[in-house]
């Protein structure tokens, strides 16, 4: 019979936690000095999920509708539903900026959706904003001034 070797456990103290909590900033912090990816990064590595996304909304939303984003990153949705009038709205100012530059016939905000002049639409996206979103029924009522009664509203998210 071989002897089983006995594994010492390290008693937790202020000093072996404060490392273990230091290795993990230490980590972090590498992640936060290597910079910020862009949009147009993350949409070419997961082209899979956007092109399947893409192909629900030109089914979902058709041509020539008038449609609010929010949460529009670089606006690469309107390329594909070709809608009339798009608006889309997103947090990220170098998102924004891009979206201004490749779609200059639509319009784009930055910040909150109290930005965006009151006008109707057809349809209003909601791209992965409910899982940012602390309270959910004040972003519908938010909502409530662009809809009227034949507007849909069109929720995505992803599952990790």
């Amino acid at each position: 019979m071989e002897k089983q070797k006995s594994r010492e456990t390290v008693p937790a103290t202020p000093s072996t936690v404060s490392l273990h909590k230091k290795k993990q900033h230490a980590g972090q912090k590498k992640q936060v000095t290597q910079g910020k990816k862009p949009f147009d990064y993350w949409l070419k590595k997961n082209r899979y999920y956007h092109n399947g996304l893409l192909k629900f909304y030109r089914f979902v939303v058709p041509e020539g509708s008038r449609v609010l984003q929010v949460n529009c990153k670089n606006g690469y949705v309107f390329e594909a539903i070709k809608p009339f009038n798009a608006v889309g709205i997103d947090d990220d100012n170098e998102s924004v900026a891009v979206a201004r530059e490749r779609f200059p016939d639509h319009q784009f905000f930055t910040g909150r959706l109290i930005e965006v002049p009151q006008q109707s639409f057809d349809y209003i996206i909601l791209t992965s904003v409910t899982m940012e979103e602390y309270d959910i029924q004040d972003l519908f009522l938010s909502l409530s001034r662009f809809c009227i009664p034949s507007t849909r509203i069109i929720i995505d998210t992803y599952s990790y």
